[in-house]
């Protein structure tokens, strides 16, 4: 299984691009690929990471994506108004894609250099991202863990502490 990514913009600069190649790097427990425009193979795809900047034609590219579960980012240098996204949602609700997440990042040049700057923001994504790979698609790697515990350590303590 894959975390298939696709963006209304090929160049690697633009902001739904680098949007995109950011969350899927927060995938830690499953392969993940970007898919070029034209490319719409999505055979044995656990979910679809899809990223859109509101501030270019996205119409087509959004109406071709159909019957797959999506994770959905959506950027904009200005304000994104909420009838932009829910218009997007529906659009995908009616070509029977199920929508896992929605994630928002407006006034994007502000918002991320490399990483999204903004604290809350990022941990938002974090979260929505580990829900995804741990509860929606009950993936389990016993490298990765996100609280932070190493479990080298005797859980019941250790005698030489007493």
């Amino acid at each position: 299984m894959k975390v298939l990514g696709v963006t209304n913009s090929n160049s690697e600069h633009s902001s739904d691009f680098v949007f995109l190649k950011h969350t899927l790097s927060l995938f830690k427990v499953i392969e993940t690929e970007v898919l070029d425009t034209k490319n719409t193979s999505i055979e044995n795809c656990a979910l679809y990471v899809i990223s859109i900047k509101v501030d270019a034609n996205y119409n087509d590219f959004v109406n071709s994506i159909k019957n797959v579960p999506v994770l959905l980012l959506i950027s904009s240098d200005n304000e994104i108004k909420k009838v932009v996204i829910e218009q997007l949602k529906n659009v995908f609700i009616k070509n029977n894609c199920e929508i896992s997440e929605v994630v928002v990042v407006a006034d994007f040049k502000e918002a991320f250099s490399n990483r999204i700057v903004d604290t809350d923001l990022s941990l938002d994504l974090i979260r929505k991202i580990n829900a995804i790979q741990f509860q929606r698609l009950k993936l389990k790697d016993d490298e990765y863990y996100t609280c932070g515990i190493d479990r080298s350590r005797n859980p019941c303590g250790d005698a030489s502490e007493y």
